[in-house]
């Protein structure tokens, strides 16, 4: 059985563990992410298996069964507690003898000391280590800097980025440390400076190390801490890599790592060819793509977990965060995770939940909340109504095998939270939010104002921004006195691409395009 490293943190009570033999808070859950992904019954090349890859000697020699799930958990703490006592708590070191071998640390921590006493310069003990382990090294405790991070322990999350010798983790470490500083705290509905941040780090990742910048990418999807459209996006980065490195860090991914790339690539694609409309109906269209594309998994599998699905979350509202986030990025970007997690505070922070009976109708792209026979809660996206006029929706849990259910049938609708209402909350005008989700070709921009650099902000200073920075190509037209179509030319011709949606690429592009503006227009602010 696969399940998410934060699924198995709840089920197998891993905080406890770590407690219990004094480890790190989400120690654990980092390693099980990076051993195996939540695949229970993986077995590696060296012959290592179940969720903590535990050799079949190591497993033997703690008393435990590596192939079920508690007793791997356990020998992998009950390892990690020796390892502790071992090197007096030095994570480096914890983390090497586990990927390593503690042998083999011991032999490089002495060859270390005694080229040190033979030449009397300092000899970092991790410089005799082999490339692989020293990949370990990195990837954990990105890991749990991003996990820190995201429980807003933001001094934790600094001291394990910058164990390593990332450039991006260094720099996510002081960013995290500035936090701490500042006495920060975070939103539990979503903090857009975090998920600033994360968003950052990952695109930096995927350059400097493509297979770490992935799996990061997965584990930071998985716990909510960025959202489907900066996936999609990512995608686009890893996309253009040079198609050497892009397939050495492909090739590396497990199995099922692998189709889960795969398939968010997939509905990357889906979603930026949906075209006409308004966002219900791109929603619906979406969403019933993505159900006939015939997933291998009942419950759309690896793109439901991929967008935000942990332990006590719906199937179904991570389904739902995905279709959102994809087609209407500037209603929900950054905040569709929260959709699942807390779907009516969500729709009432925004003035946007509405009762059952209290004169309001859901729309086409709005989620409804229902309960089902024997009481259970349900969320589904709308899709319209049949032709007694009964709800219709899709709710993402029954694989291909069902692509649009009727509460004729299904069961009592209670409330739900108007997509259009929340764009109307945020001062995003809804016609704009629909004009811009979800093909972004060039020349369509999403993109957050406050983050352009000073000169590109006076570039663009008579653009209309009443909606909260999002930018599109016909009030760059406007304010630069050219057509929509000379814009997206000039825009296409600075080489912007869909992937660069919110990127400095794009500023740098709008700020070229803009300064054809003239004087009287860019004395207007």
């Amino acid at each position: 059985m696969s399940k998410t490293p934060q699924q198995w943190r709840a089920e197998l009570g891993l905080d406890d563990l770590e407690k219990k033999n004094f480890l790190d808070r989400g120690f654990l859950t980092a390693v099980l992410a990076q051993e195996s992904g939540g695949r229970q019954n993986a077995v590696s090349s060296a012959g290592a298996g179940g969720l903590f890859q535990l050799m079949p000697k190591t497993a033997e020699g703690y008393g435990v069964d590596r192939f079920d799930p508690q007793e791997s958990a356990n020998g992998a703490a009950a390892m990690y507690a020796d390892l502790r006592k071992k090197y007096d708590g030095d994570l480096n070191k914890m983390l090497a003898g586990y990927n390593w071998g503690q042998g083999n640390v011991d032999k490089a921590i002495a060859a270390a000391e005694k080229e040190r006493n033979e030449t009397g310069r300092p000899v970092d003990w991790q410089s005799k280590l082999p490339a692989e382990t020293k990949e370990y090294i990195k990837k954990i405790r990105g890991t749990m800097a991003a996990q820190s991070s995201a429980e807003g322990r933001y001094e934790e999350a600094a001291n394990y980025a910058s164990g390593t010798d990332s450039p991006a983790l260094n720099a996510y470490s002081e960013k995290n440390r500035v936090k701490a500083r500042n006495g920060k705290t975070r939103n539990p509905l979503g903090d857009k400076e975090d998920d600033d941040d994360n968003y950052s780090l990952l695109r930096e990742m995927i350059q400097e190390d493509p297979l770490q910048g992935i799996l990061l990418m997965f584990f930071m999807s998985m716990t909510g801490m960025i959202d489907s459209s900066d996936i999609n996006n990512l995608l686009g980065d890893i996309d253009k890599l040079p198609p050497e490195k892009r397939q050495a860090a492909l090739d590396s991914l497990s199995e099922g790592d692998r189709e889960k790339y795969y398939s968010a690539n997939r509905l990357k694609e889906f979603s930026k060819d949906l075209t006409g409309g308004n966002f219900g109906e791109k929603a619906a269209e979406l969403a019933e793509r993505f159900l006939g594309q015939k997933e291998e998994k009942n419950n759309c599998g690896d793109i439901v977990a991929l967008s935000g699905v942990e332990q006590g979350q719906p199937w179904c509202g991570g389904f739902a965060n995905y279709i959102l986030g994809s087609t209407m990025p500037g209603v929900y970007k950054g905040e569709n995770f929260n959709l699942a997690i807390n779907y009516k505070n969500y729709g009432e922070k925004f003035g946007a939940f509405h009762k059952n009976g209290d004169g309001y109708q859901p729309e086409k792209g709005d989620v409804i909340l229902f309960s089902r026979e024997g009481g259970s809660g349900h969320v589904g996206i709308v899709t319209g109504r049949d032709a007694a006029g009964h709800i219709t929706y899709i709710a993402g849990n029954d694989g291909n095998k069902v692509s649009e259910h009727s509460l004729k049938d299904d069961g009592k609708l209670l409330g739900f939270t108007s997509s259009r209402e929340i764009a109307n909350a945020k001062g995003i005008t809804f016609d704009v939010a629909v004009a811009n989700a979800p093909k972004l070709e060039a020349g369509v921009e999403l993109a957050n104002f406050s983050k352009f650099p000073e000169n590109v902000r006076n570039a663009v200073a008579g653009l209309d921004l009443n909606h909260d920075g999002l930018i599109a190509s016909q009030e760059v037209a406007k304010a630069s006195g050219q057509t929509v179509a000379e814009v997206q030319a000039a825009l296409k011709n600075q080489g912007v691409v869909p992937a660069d949606t919110g990127t400095e690429n794009l500023y740098t592009a709008i700020a070229a395009v803009a300064k054809k503006s003239s004087a009287a227009e860019m004395s207007r602010s």
